[in-house]
């Protein structure tokens, strides 16, 4: 069980990775669309 647990925060960890990176590009794309 402490090893699901583990990899489970893992996983939720990569996931949160994914979302943040993806919310700065999405941020980025909107700055740049607006200066153009």
């Amino acid at each position: 069980m402490n090893i699901n647990f583990i990899l489970l925060g893992q996983l939720l960890k990569k996931k949160d990775d994914y979302l943040s990176k993806q919310r700065q590009f999405l941020i980025l794309y909107r700055l740049v669309k607006m200066h153009h």
